[in-house]
């Protein structure tokens, strides 16, 4: 099963995992704290302290947990993908067409 994350913020208690599977890249920000992670397919983990991040690959099985005496809090943020770019892309194409629309007065069917 894959995640699907946005920009979120969490705790994780002393002691606990969080597992996810991204359906994209992500970023992770240890924003208070101390979190072992490890990623399927990558060789190696990771230990992040307050204020370090990590940017990890989509699809793999993520294991995050936190380390220390108290919690740990965390900042996931997806990093932009096609979808968003493309989006992006078409609204400016679309705001073009509007404006070239709202310049020459026309209303008619702009042909190639």
């Amino acid at each position: 099963m894959t995640n699907k994350l946005t920009n979120t913020s969490m705790m994780v208690e002393q002691g606990a995992v969080l597992s996810m599977r991204p359906d994209q890249a992500i970023r992770v920000n240890c924003v208070d704290g101390c979190l072992w992670l490890t990623q399927s397919g990558v060789a190696g983990d990771t230990f992040l302290r307050s204020g370090q991040e990590i940017r990890l690959q989509a699809g793999g099985l993520v294991v995050i947990e936190s380390l220390g005496d108290a919690p740990a809090h965390l900042h996931l943020e997806t990093e932009p993908g096609l979808a968003m770019r493309l989006r992006s892309d078409l609204a400016q194409a679309l705001r073009s067409v509007a404006r070239y629309v709202e310049q020459s007065g026309s209303t008619q069917a702009i042909t190639h």
